[in-house]
């Protein structure tokens, strides 16, 4: 057995803290600066209407024509690219806990997020039946809060931001509305989960060592 006396140790213990502080850094930044790529890769990958390489089911010739000229010929979801943000996290404030772990997040999970945006995401992905009759909207071209079918009408055909809103031809009939799932961040991960990971090794060593990235 070999044994060693250590002496000086507040000196001895400072170089471990201040190393432990430089390498969490290190891997904080590298954490940050992948999760910052992702989301720019998202962003372009949902203006293009295929995250992950998937692609979004079309919208109908209906919705399409409701909405403003220069997104009517633009993939599905086009402009849900405008509220992606990343955020990197710690889940724990102490540096020495066993258990500190730096978490990243892309999509539209972050707290400055709006509700209505959430809700939206969360709607086109998981996709459903939606029955007019439970359905309520204020409807800013008639001024009243509408409900049942002609809530369902309102909101669906006239929601581009018109002067003179344009109107479409439904189906007295018309009681039941289909929306397609449409998958984001399952797909988007499932293609750079690998990657990410990869790259987060790689900027934690460059970081590590002192590179500039």
């Amino acid at each position: 057995m070999i044994k060693a006396v250590i002496t000086n140790l507040k000196q001895f213990d400072r170089q471990l803290t201040a190393e432990t502080n430089r390498l969490y850094k290190a891997a904080k930044d590298a954490a940050k600066i992948e999760a910052y790529r992702l989301r720019d890769v998202l962003r372009e990958e949902i203006k293009q209407g295929a995250p992950g390489g998937q692609k979004f089911k079309p919208i109908t010739e209906l919705a399409r024509r409701s909405r403003k000229k220069y997104y009517r010929n633009k993939p599905p979801l086009y402009t849900l690219y405008k509220p992606i943000r990343y955020e990197v996290v710690k889940n724990s404030k102490y540096i020495k806990d066993p258990k500190h772990e730096i978490h990243i997040g892309i999509g539209l999970g972050a707290p400055e997020i709006s509700a209505s945006w959430k809700r939206i995401a969360r709607m086109q992905q998981d996709g459903g039946v939606f029955i007019d009759k439970r359905f309520k909207y204020f409807s800013p071209w008639q001024g009243r809060v509408l409900t049942g079918q002609e809530a369902v009408r309102d909101y669906l055909l006239h929601k581009s931001v018109e002067r003179k809103p344009r109107r479409y031809a439904l189906r007295k009939e018309t009681r039941v509305f289909k929306l397609p799932p449409r998958p984001i961040i399952g797909p988007f991960w499932n293609k750079y989960q690998k990657i990410a990971l990869k790259n987060i090794e790689d900027n934690f060593e460059r970081k590590a060592r002192g590179e500039w990235i």
